[in-house]
């Protein structure tokens, strides 16, 4: 699982995506808690 961390800049969706088209699970990370 990869983590990709939002620290309110940039489209991190864009990124999700492109793990989704590879099979590799994500997660989105907004706070220190969430990782």
């Amino acid at each position: 699982m990869i983590t990709i961390i939002d620290y309110g800049v940039g489209n991190i969706f864009a990124f999700q995506n492109v793990y989704k088209r590879l099979n590799i699970p994500t997660k989105i990370a907004k706070t220190a808690a969430d990782l």
